[in-house]
């Protein structure tokens, strides 16, 4: 669940440490073994790319039978990669060998990276936002209702008010309490004291809202 700048830091370690293996151990055995393995990851990624397009529905909001064909193509770039890294291993054929096996990967890592941007309506809110008839107004109040979408601000281009949901923003909360709206009373009174507002709102607290006699 880690975002990418937490995790590249460790690459230069890994990459000392894993040239200086491979330095002292025969590299054809290696390559070739990496190959096989390699080829079942790829084997695996195609499972994962049929089930996901089996899935119901209801699940990713019906974005999975778009998601599984970019996971079939990265499992078929990956497999063939693999398997031609592991033909040329075996021939010694060591520099084609690591070339293969880079690149099948690197591209396999690539394409489903890329394919992931039809999942995005299940996991942002900027999809939601770009479908609005008109942005809010710079006057216009946005709220946040039990939830916090990181994309939210990002794509309104402004900051919003939290209501009620904290979570790993607690302490910057607790710097400018006065810009945190602490429970659904006090939300309906401000909300019913603007002009225009917005409030993006969880789905499973709908009937908590509805039940305000302000909204």
């Amino acid at each position: 669940s880690k975002l990418p700048p937490y995790i590249l830091p460790l690459v230069p370690a890994l990459a000392v440490l894993g040239g200086a293996f491979l330095s002292e151990k025969p590299r054809r055995r290696l390559l070739f073994a990496q190959g096989l393995f390699a080829a079942g990851v790829a084997v695996a990624i195609g499972g994962v790319a049929w089930y996901v397009g089996t899935l119901p529905d209801d699940a990713y909001y019906g974005l999975g039978s778009g998601y599984s064909p970019w996971l079939a193509a990265a499992a078929a770039i990956a497999l063939a990669g693999a398997a031609a890294g592991a033909v040329l291993a075996w021939r010694a054929r060591v520099r084609a060998a690591v070339a293969s096996l880079a690149i099948g990967a690197a591209a396999a890592v690539m394409i489903g990276t890329a394919g992931h941007v039809v999942l995005a309506p299940a996991y942002s809110s900027a999809p939601l936002i770009a479908s609005l008839p008109r942005p809010p107004s710079a006057q216009a109040a946005v709220f946040t209702v039990d939830a916090y979408d990181h994309s939210i601000p990002w794509s309104l281009g402004r900051t919003v008010t939290m209501v009620r949901y904290k979570d790993e923003l607690e302490r910057p909360v607790a710097w400018e309490p006065e810009k945190f709206i602490p429970d659904l009373t006090a939300f309906a009174q401000a909300w019913s004291s603007q002009r225009e507002a917005y409030a993006f709102r969880s789905e499973e607290h709908t009937s908590e809202l509805q039940s305000l006699a302000y909204l």
